[in-house]
């Protein structure tokens, strides 16, 4: 035991100067474009030439890699919690992580380049959950509004975005891009703040889901076109526009037409306990096929990972499939998109700079396009208009995703693309503590009804309340006309439950949708 410790204390000891080497020596990511010879190089030096190497210290820097990539992947996780912690997106901790152990602050993760490809994996697994999660049952039944809530939240703040870019002084062409990067809305963070308070199943609440997947799927097409403005010519910005949309009703038909008598035919003859594996495999199987389809056709290479979700988003067995088997995968490697992709491109040096800053601020007055989408709220009530406004207004996932991408293609500058995650990040920290708080508020209300109710004395006259529960086939727009049948008996909703779950639903096209109605006869 004597002998164990000091060999122990040596190996931690020469972590820390592999922490000091990794600082002072490795260059990671500010030289990406460079020869990778010229990293070797460095490195060699740093500890003796090539020609010094032995076995054992091959031995000893693969396990200070190991060591340090492990340490990164724990304060991943632990800083995310954090965050979530204190009532913010996991998302914030995990790219503040990858900024301050990013090669523009501490310098010290290995295998940087790798670390950014796994990430980018994981960004293909998350556009394709989108398009697996999407419910064309539930589009159908929010209807119109849900539409119109989806283009209005995205031609809005990327035409205000895009003003103020150019007033700013940006080149057209970038100026398109930073607007591009606020139009999409995280689904991801209005979700768990609407599950949290309880209003998932409300039509709002449905709303705001059905919104957000058709807000993604636009976010997909705008990002094909930034791709093509890179180096624009007609043929290059006219096709994805034709492609995109094509691509999205041909696929579209084929999930409610075609997959669904596919995997029955292929899982009659498969056995039971195999269902979920060969599930997936037809599921990567098109993955694997659509994506270089739509990047050869001119548009993005993720659109093609939508679609193959989109495929699928029929079959009841791929949910569960995916929940068992990928789900915790993808959130290992999205840790690793935020941190790594993300982060380590972000310039912490000239982050606080006064055209940044200012830049930053001016995006952010684009988020009023995404608060007016409260005025498609039915009953239009402050509450209402609150709560679509707030859960629309969190830039998220895809806001990043056209940022890096439009950085990448040279779209935008570093001071631009510093602005641009400046008013994304400032949008996810305000936006869900507003929600949070606009849901608490109208929860409050609902139990001041609740306590009147009970409180009204016997010998006096009281308002009537009435729980109506409907059972039905949804129809499009069916939400909205239930509502309107609602106002037109001069009833007040005091809570509104939706019910369109898998085990009711044994025709997509057709869908089961159960209403509960709790009401105030005034």
């Amino acid at each position: 035991m004597a002998e164990f410790r000091p060999r122990l204390i040596e190996l931690y000891h020469d972590a820390f100067h592999a922490l000091q080497s990794f600082h002072t020596q490795r260059t990671l990511l500010s030289e990406t474009n460079g020869d990778s010879d010229v990293h070797e190089t460095d490195w060699d030096e740093a500890h003796g030439g090539c020609d010094g190497h032995t076995e054992d210290h091959d031995i000893e820097e693969a396990f200070q890699h190991i060591y340090l990539a492990m340490l990164f992947m724990a304060c991943l996780w632990f800083v995310g919690k954090l965050f979530m912690r204190i009532g913010l997106p996991s998302l914030v901790g995990e790219i503040v992580c990858g900024i301050v152990l990013g090669p523009h602050a501490l310098n010290m993760v290995p295998y940087s380049d790798a670390m950014v490809v796994i990430g980018e994996i994981g960004l293909v697994l998350l556009v394709l959950e989108a398009g697996i999660d999407v419910s064309i049952g539930h589009l159908k039944v929010v209807g119109t509004r849900g539409l119109a809530v989806a283009i209005f939240g995205s031609v809005v703040p990327l035409g205000i975005g895009t003003g103020l870019a150019y007033l700013y002084g940006n080149a057209f062409q970038s100026s398109i891009a930073i607007g591009a990067c606020l139009a999409p809305t995280s689904m991801g963070i209005a979700l768990n703040v609407l599950r949290n308070g309880k209003v998932l199943n409300t039509p709002t609440g449905q709303l705001i889901i059905a919104a957000a997947v058709l807000d993604d799927v636009i976010a997909l097409m705008l990002l094909s076109e930034l791709e093509a403005i890179s180096e624009p010519t007609v043929k290059k910005i006219v096709l994805p526009l034709i492609v995109s949309p094509c691509f999205i009703l041909f696929f579209g038909f084929l999930a409610i037409k075609c997959t669904p008598w596919l995997i029955q035919k292929i899982m009659m003859k498969t056995a039971k306990h195999r269902h979920e594996n060969v599930i997936l495999l037809m599921l990567f199987a098109a993955t694997f096929v659509l994506i270089p389809v739509c990047f050869y056709a001119g548009s993005s290479h993720l659109l093609g990972a939508f679609l193959a979700g989109l495929m699928f988003c029929t079959d009841h067995t791929i949910h569960a499939a995916w929940n068992n088997q990928i789900k915790r995968i993808m959130q290992w490697m999205l840790r690793i998109f935020f941190a790594c992709t993300i982060g380590f491109a972000v310039p912490i040096q000239d982050f606080w700079s006064r055209p940044v800053i200012i830049g930053g601020m001016l995006y952010f007055v684009a988020i009023i396009g995404k608060i007016a989408t409260g005025i498609f709220a039915k009953p239009l009530t402050m509450t209402e208009f609150f709560t679509i406004a707030f859960s629309m207004s969190a830039w998220g996932e895809f806001a990043f995703i056209l940022a890096t991408a439009s950085y990448s293609a040279g779209s935008m500058d570093k001071d631009s693309y510093s602005s641009v995650l400046m008013a994304v990040l400032l949008s996810v920290v305000i936006s869900p503590l507003c929600l949070r708080a606009t849901l608490s508020i109208a929860s409050s209300v609902k139990e001041k009804y609740l306590n009147k109710a009970r409180d009204a004395d016997d010998n006096q006259w009281h308002p009537v309340y009435f729980c109506i529960h409907t059972k039905g086939t949804g129809r499009w727009g069916h939400q909205d006309k239930l509502l309107h049948c609602i106002f037109e008996l001069n009833l007040e909703i005091i809570d509104f439950r939706a019910y369109n779950e898998a085990e009711y639903n044994y025709s997509h096209h057709l869908p089961i949708v159960q209403d509960v109605f709790y009401v105030l006869d005034k």
